[in-house]
């Protein structure tokens, strides 16, 4: 796997444009941007692309985020240690390569 890494939400978009990913981990505490402009970006930019929603907190725990974000398919906490966070996005991945 490669990891390619965006602190706002421009280079995300730019990155979005240049490159292929399968998974998009998106940081919902994103500093710089809004965290749901890229998630809509990838699924309109990428839409074969699965997103991974990091860091929810209490932000849409009952999971109406899914409902908002067409792409989404994992919200997750941001204390998932970080061979649990590489397995999922490995297996995001593999099922997004599949699906080709």
């Amino acid at each position: 796997m490669t990891l390619l890494s965006a602190r706002t939400q421009d280079e995300a978009a730019l990155m979005l444009c240049e490159t292929a990913p399968s998974v998009v981990m998106i940081h919902l505490s994103l500093d710089d941007g809004s965290p749901l402009a890229v998630a809509d970006f990838a699924n309109y930019r990428r839409p074969d692309a699965r997103v991974i929603l990091l860091g929810g907190g209490g932000l849409m725990a009952d999971g109406s985020l899914f409902a908002h974000v067409g792409n989404a398919h994992a919200l997750i906490s941001g204390d998932m240690p970080p061979t649990d966070l590489t397995a999922l996005i490995a297996f995001h991945a593999g099922a997004a390569s599949m699906m080709h």
